[in-house]
């Protein structure tokens, strides 16, 4: 995975970024995979709050958030996913979650949040972080965004036990 220097030097280079050799997806598109976010985040949520979150009620949410990836094109498909989910973990404190098998992942949840946090006053908030997510490879992609996944799914059963 490329980081935040490369990103930058590719752009003060004029070159292309990686994610721009990916397909635009359509408003519909984006409209049944936010649709399809608040399936699968609902059924994780009610998982974890009902204490069933067992290996094969992982399976199950895995297999969902796979077939859809590979229904709509895994990158375009993730980076929509992987936006809207950032928007619910901030504020929340990433440092409370485990440690990552793949620290490039851990990363990218990071990027994202932060993004997500600053890109109301910072147009190009997502930039860096999706040239990111773009350069890696599909085994840190896949962890990235089923962490991603129980990263807003955990912030939001956290704020809710909270009353906020």
């Amino acid at each position: 995975m490329i980081g935040p220097v490369e990103v930058l030097q590719l752009m003060a280079d004029h070159k292309p970024l990686p994610q721009e050799s990916c397909r635009n997806v359509s408003e519909g598109e984006i409209g049944q995979l936010q649709e399809e976010s608040k399936r699968i985040l609902d059924s994780l949520f009610l998982a974890l709050t009902s204490g069933l979150l067992d290996d094969d009620e992982q399976d199950d949410i895995h297999g969902n958030l796979l077939a859809l990836l590979d229904k709509h094109g895994w990158y375009e498909a993730a980076s929509i996913l992987a936006l809207h989910w950032a928007y619910l973990a901030i504020g929340f404190d990433l440092d409370i979650l485990p440690a990552a098998d793949d620290k490039d992942a851990e990363t990218l949840v990071k990027a994202f949040v932060l993004a997500a946090k600053h890109s109301e006053n910072e147009e190009g908030a997502w930039t860096i972080p999706l040239a990111m997510f773009a350069s890696t490879n599909r085994q840190t992609a896949n962890e990235f965004v089923v962490r991603m996944l129980y990263t807003a799914a955990t912030a939001t059963v956290t704020r809710a036990g909270e009353g906020t």
